[in-house]
């Protein structure tokens, strides 16, 4: 009897720390089908005609390097799901990201995430919560850190 009891309670305790640890991936999995949730997913086919058209000097080269996009919103959820959100994204596993942009305050969590593998930039994980909007957009191919690089130089003038 007490090696049941014993068993029970490690497998609790597994459970609650893999629940309080998930990924990005599976948080927008788990999002993705609550009432008022949009989510959308663009095919690899779809971005390969779409970025055909950009000229390179205009991103196109980056574009082209981009394999998947999907994206999350969660602006017409109940408030109970905004919040769930909210928490999860605030103790979501970054491990193997690393931090380009990240907000900490208490009703608000922003996080702009780079998967970095040797010169490329596998995956950019944008997350951003509040008691009102919520909203997460995962982007992955095989981005080279210049050309990111490039596009933040051309464009941060107009972002001041």
């Amino acid at each position: 009897m007490k090696k049941n009891y014993f068993l029970t309670i490690a497998l609790a305790a597994i459970l609650v720390g893999c629940h309080s640890s998930k990924t990005y991936s599976d948080i927008m999995n788990e999002f993705r089908s609550e009432n008022g949730a949009e989510y959308f997913s663009v095919p690899t086919a779809l971005l390969k005609i779409g970025t055909a058209a950009i000229p390179k000097s205009d991103g196109g080269k980056l574009a082209r390097s981009i394999s998947a996009v999907r994206v999350l919103d969660l602006s017409d959820c109940s408030q109970s799901v905004r919040n769930r959100f909210l928490k999860r994204i605030a103790d979501a596993n970054d491990e193997g990201y690393e931090p380009f942009v990240q907000t900490n305050e208490k009703d608000e969590q922003t996080r702009v995430l780079m998967r970095v593998d040797d010169e490329y930039v596998r995956e950019i994980l944008i997350a951003s919560a509040d008691r009102a909007d919520c909203q997460m957009v995962q982007i992955k191919g095989k981005i080279r850190l210049e050309d990111v690089q490039q596009i933040v130089d051309e464009n941060i003038d107009k972002i001041k």
